[in-house]
């Protein structure tokens, strides 16, 4: 009995030496490739931007077209065109999949410098590209709210625990710096995109692999730098998505659990087309049909894990705690309200109760949410025409459902490759490859079933299914090699590139699993310490209202004169600032415009009232460094979430 549990163990030991040796040379070559990467890039800083770069994709996409055709042609009799296919057969598949990488991280760098380098901004989420406003000011509240009290704050206790969470975790690891905390959230969607670019070339060829890429990214730049949920939602959608190609194309059941898993996760990190949990729940089970037994048994297990992967924000909010009263997925009930209203937007619900803004937030979700199903009562031919209505429109503009990735002539593009990838699935001789395409189709009808009731939120819903949509029209390139180039039998790419031990995806979506769930209580665990008594008397001296923020933790621009030398976040050019930015914010209670040559426009999180909080002031906060500081306001605006205040920085520690 000791002899075989001796040999049992000795057999698993030699069997994770052998696929730990088999992935060492891989990890190194990243490692090694992405600190030299790292490295050329810190010195190319600002230089080194998307406008400048941009010319590689259409070159990158060449190049992967030209690989498969030589690839996949038959073996040539002229000279060179001989020796060319035979370079194309000895290059590795570890050599194309570090391409893949380096690519990703690169071009999302150079997005997120282009927008820092030009203070160009989001009009709708971030100031000068660098200060998270609206949506985004919420969020950053929020995670600054759990690293400094340790609980979640009532606003996004009730919307997306999760992400914020996740946000908390990347501030405390950057030492409560913005920049920092942006950049690594940009690294993890960029090396999530690179998983799901490297699966599609696994399965589909080359040029599949780098359209899904290019794809991915061109999508994620909207959200490049901005504190917003879409990123984490993008990130575990590409993640599921992997699992789940994968499984279907090996036939392996616990890679589709898994993928299920992520998929349930992704849509609580950013809510969106949730019918593609039922849709993909049934393909799994059709997928293993022939015992009808272990069919049920096998639904019955991915429909528990959807519910694990669905019950876990509102059980982190549970365990983490939170200031006030709430319930998940408040925002539904007003996107519910504007369909019963037949089709007025969310926001028409303020548009009928504009006194609703002065009640606490859970009152105004359950407001929104009796009425909408007091509407849906009284007319639901309404109801129901406006979900019908929407869901034609979906038909007879598939572009805008299926492909929202903005690039000059996208609608051509996506007309080609959904030719191409219909074709192949008619035509196509490789049942793996016809699995996977089925799985991209049941996924996409998932999402259709889904959209009537994501009208409101643009591009935005779509951010964490949006690999499958991007997989199934990329798919469409390496269709066309398969009925064009292939020789009758041969084989382009071998099932062993698919089932590749080395699983980097797995261990990556391992780690992002564990900082997004394990992370938050961590947080809560080492939550920072300061004693706000101290503030009361400083209180009683300047007035009611007070600032007392981190000064580490406030992302800042300094407004500078046009012709200076220095046009790089923090510093921006006065009339970049104008030109980029919103004069207004949200019901047009505060202006932003007022900044003026020489000013600092500071994003806090305000320790007193806890909200996000801006000020103009005209010192440089940063030699403060971790120190909290009061600021002696003159109220200049308020708004529905956050405040702006015009104020002088004034140094607490020598008062009395």
């Amino acid at each position: 009995m000791i002899t075989a549990h001796r040999g049992i163990f000795t057999h698993v030991k030699l069997l994770a030496k052998d696929r730990f040796c088999k992935c060492v040379p891989a990890i190194s070559a990243y490692v090694l490739a992405a600190a030299v990467a790292g490295v050329g890039l810190y010195f190319l800083y600002p230089a080194f931007t998307y406008n400048k770069i941009r010319f590689i994709i259409p070159l990158l996409l060449v190049m992967a077209f030209l690989y498969d055709m030589l690839k996949a042609g038959k073996a040539s009799d002229k000279t060179k065109l001989r020796t060319m296919q035979i370079i194309v057969q000895k290059i590795s598949p570890h050599g194309i999949s570090l391409l893949l990488f380096l690519t990703a991280v690169m071009l999302n760098i150079s997005v997120l410098w282009e927008i820092w380098s030009k203070g160009m901004g989001h009009l709708a989420f971030t100031i000068s590209g660098y200060i998270p406003y609206s949506d985004a000011g919420s969020y950053c509240a929020g995670a600054h709210h759990l690293v400094e009290f340790g609980t979640w704050d009532t606003w996004n206790s009730m919307r997306r625990p999760l992400p914020v969470g996740l946000y908390a975790v990347l501030l405390k690891v950057a030492g409560l710096n913005y920049q920092t905390t942006v950049f690594l959230a940009m690294i993890l969607v960029a090396i999530s995109i690179f998983y799901a670019a490297r699966e599609m070339y696994k399965i589909f060829g080359f040029t599949s692999g780098v359209l899904m890429l290019v794809f991915c990214t061109l999508f994620y730049s909207r959200f490049n730098g901005t504190f917003l949920t879409e990123p984490f939602g993008l990130l575990f959608g590409n993640c599921a998505f992997v699992f789940l190609a994968k499984g279907v194309y090996l036939r392996r059941k616990h890679s589709i659990v898994a993928g299920l898993f992520l998929s349930g996760l992704s849509q609580g990190v950013r809510a969106g087309a949730y019918c593609i949990l039922p849709a993909l729940i049934i393909y799994a089970a059709y997928s293993f049909r022939k015992n009808c037994k272990s069919v049920w048994q096998y639904a019955g297990l991915c429909l528990a894990i959807v519910f694990l992967s669905l019950s876990l924000s509102p059980l982190l909010v549970r365990v983490i705690g939170t200031e006030g009263d709430g319930y998940q997925l408040s925002n539904f009930s007003y996107t519910l309200y504007g369909i019963a209203k037949g089709g007025e937007g969310w926001t028409q619900f303020y548009q009928d109760y504009p006194r609703s803004r002065q009640m606490p937030e859970n009152e105004q979700s359950k407001l929104a949410a009796r009425m909408a199903i007091k509407f849906i009562k009284e007319k639901p031919s309404l109801f129901v025409k406006t979900i019908v209505g929407t869901m034609f429109y979906n038909v007879r503009e598939p572009v805008d459902f299926l492909f929202p990735v903005y690039f000059p002539g996208r609608r051509a593009a996506f007309w080609i490759l959904l030719i191409c990838t219909l074709a192949g699935l008619i035509m196509n001789q490789y049942m793996q490859e016809k699995k996977v395409l089925h799985l991209l189709l049941v996924a996409v009808a998932g999402i259709f079933i889904s959209s009537p009731f994501l009208v409101d939120g643009t591009s935005r819903v779509y951010a964490a299914t949006i690999p499958f949509n991007c997989a199934l029209l990329s798919a469409g390139a390496g269709m066309l090699f398969r009925l064009i180039w292939r020789r009758a039998g041969a084989q382009m790419h071998h099932r062993n590139m698919v089932e590749s031990k080395c699983s980097g995806n797995a261990a990556f979506s391992i780690i992002t699993v564990l900082l997004l769930l394990g992370g938050p209580i961590f947080v809560k665990c080492t939550r920072l310490e300061h004693d706000l008594d101290h503030y009361a008397k400083l209180q009683e001296h300047y007035g009611d209202y007070m600032i007392v923020f981190r000064a580490a933790a406030a992302p800042y621009i300094h407004v500078v004169a046009n012709g200076e030398d220095n046009n790089t976040i923090p510093e921006v050019h006065v009339s970049s600032y104008r030109k980029n930015n919103p004069a207004a914010v949200w019901d047009k209670q505060f202006v932003f415009s007022d900044v003026s040559e020489g000013d600092y426009l500071v994003g806090a999180f305000n320790l007193i009232t806890r909200r996000w909080t801006f000020m103009v002031v005209r010192e440089d906060i940063t030699r403060y460094k971790d120190e909290l500081l009061y600021a002696e306001v003159q109220m200049h605006g308020k708004g529905v979430f956050h405040d702006l205040f015009k104020a002088e920085i004034i140094n607490n520690n020598n008062i009395d």
